[in-house]
């Protein structure tokens, strides 16, 4: 979003400007996941709570759905109709009716270009990551790569988001 407000494109933002942003305390906050869900779970009861992840969404919207519609206690059948292409197509007006929602890992394969921005991110997200790992008691250590440096290591590790959602990891600069 902050890339669109800037009007850039991702090749024109650099290193830096993503550090920046990652930095500001708008996006640190936005980003606090672990608060966030203690906030919620203070008022709800865990059976009233879930948590459940962008990444279940894009790759498979259906099954997302269907957990949804479990967790709400409604009848998911509705879903099982709709073709699983139109599943991902955004409702939101303001969108294109072309744009369809992205796994992260498509959006964010020019990371593994930018090891000076997955420094910083591994950084500030490390430890919030395994402790939000161990407060939901999900595994979610395959967010973290331990060698940025390491090129081909990056992308497999962006490829493995797919399989558990790796939000807190990227999505400050998703919503960059």
């Amino acid at each position: 979003m902050a890339l669109d407000r800037s009007q850039m494109t991702l090749d024109e933002a650099s290193d830096q400007w993503f550090i920046d942003h990652v930095l500001s305390r708008a996006s640190r906050s936005r980003g606090d996941y672990l608060s966030a869900i203690r906030t919620w779970q203070k008022h709800f009861e865990s059976d009233q709570f879930a948590v459940l992840f962008y990444d279940q969404l894009a790759e498979a919207p259906d099954a997302f759905l269907k957990q949804l519609s479990r967790h709400l206690g409604i009848d998911g059948t509705f879903f099982t109709g709709i073709p699983v292409d139109e599943l991902s197509v955004p409702v939101v007006p303001t969108l294109s009716s072309q744009q369809r929602i992205t796994p992260i890992h498509r959006k964010l394969n020019h990371l593994a270009e930018r090891p000076k921005v997955l420094r910083e991110l591994h950084r500030l997200y490390d430890d919030p990551i395994l402790a939000l790992q161990e407060h939901l008691q999900i595994p979610l250590d395959h967010w973290i790569q331990r060698d940025p440096s390491d090129r081909e290591q990056i992308r497999e590790a962006l490829e493995v988001v797919v399989g558990g959602s790796g939000f807190a990891l990227v999505s400050q600069l998703l919503r960059s």
